[in-house]
């Protein structure tokens, strides 16, 4: 069998990363910008769906004087939820099938075509299966997760250990094996089920070799996703620090815990500005693996 080379398959997508730099930003922030609507979208539905009929309970608002009142407010709630649910699948869909654009992008570049942002905009169609994948490959993740916990309920504590790395390694092989879902549909215009399907064949036999790729990649990024995190930590634990003497004190324990709120946007915004960075590099990397095993 044919062997993916390491050294060879990262150079070649740090070079294609390189050379394409300009728009694979470009594309990523369009990602990062549509997901951040999403996460906006999946406040909206927890708020229309969950806080708002806690709160009706809590305040016992449900009473005779009120009742026109709560079904008009349940009925907002409702249209508003069904909304937001709407808004965030949608802007979802968009920021997923943008990083597959830059998938999309880096295989042309590999195949010694130089596309543009604009171009694969009109190329790459079936705009709601990249999320339709993804929902699979989340339930797939989900059940095992679920199964994993079961099991560990039911045998004993010190097999519970095995049973939670037994799950850790399924969550691993569900991910490598399902790794070119996106990719597929960019390139081959596949439906979500398809692209699965594919994507589990095409890394068949190739398991271990793009595990440990991926495994590479995710070292050499480290310190790039640590970095960001290092003011609020720092703050964290001088908060930590000082628990002892101001616990009895409830204000002065609020006071601390509200100074860490800027240390954790500067955190955001700098774990936002790598993955805007880095995002690009991932799909370069799957699109390299990609390339390599569809010509085999």
């Amino acid at each position: 069998m044919t062997q993916l080379s390491i050294q060879k398959t990262i150079s070649t997508a740090f070079q294609v990363y390189r050379l394409r730099l300009g728009t694979f930003i470009k594309t990523s922030f369009y990602r990062y910008l549509w997901l951040f609507l999403s996460s906006l979208g999946l406040i909206g539905v927890y708020f229309c769906f969950i806080f708002l009929p806690l709160l009706l309970f809590v305040a016992n608002l449900s009473a005779t004087d009120s009742f026109g009142n709560n079904l008009l407010i349940i009925l907002l709630s409702l249209v508003g939820g069904i909304l937001f649910a709407y808004l965030t699948v949608f802007t979802a869909s968009k920021g997923l099938r943008m990083e597959a654009l830059i998938a999309w992008i880096a295989s042309k570049e590999l195949s010694g075509e130089k596309e543009t942002l604009q171009t694969a905009n009109r190329q790459v169609k079936r705009f709601w299966a990249f999320f339709l994948a993804q929902f699979y490959i989340l339930l797939i993740s989900i059940a095992f997760s679920l199964l994993a916990e079961v099991l560990s309920n039911v045998f004993p504590e010190y097999l519970a250990a095995i049973v939670f790395l037994i799950s850790l390694l399924i969550n691993i092989w569900i991910t490598v094996k399902f790794l070119f879902a996106d990719i597929a549909i960019a390139l081959r215009n596949t439906t979500a089920l398809d692209s699965l399907k594919y994507s589990f064949q095409l890394s068949q036999g190739f398991f271990w070799q793009i595990t440990i790729i991926v495994i590479c990649i995710y070292l050499i990024l480290l310190p790039a996703y640590i970095i960001p995190l290092l003011p609020f930590l720092f703050g964290l634990f001088s908060a930590l620090a000082q628990t002892p003497t101001i616990t009895s004190n409830l204000s002065s324990f609020l006071v601390v815990l509200s100074s860490l709120i800027p240390l954790l946007l500067i955190s955001f915004i700098g774990l936002s500005i790598v993955g805007i960075l880095t995002i690009p590099l991932w799909q370069s990397v799957k699109a390299v693996i990609y390339h390599e095993l569809s010509e085999k």
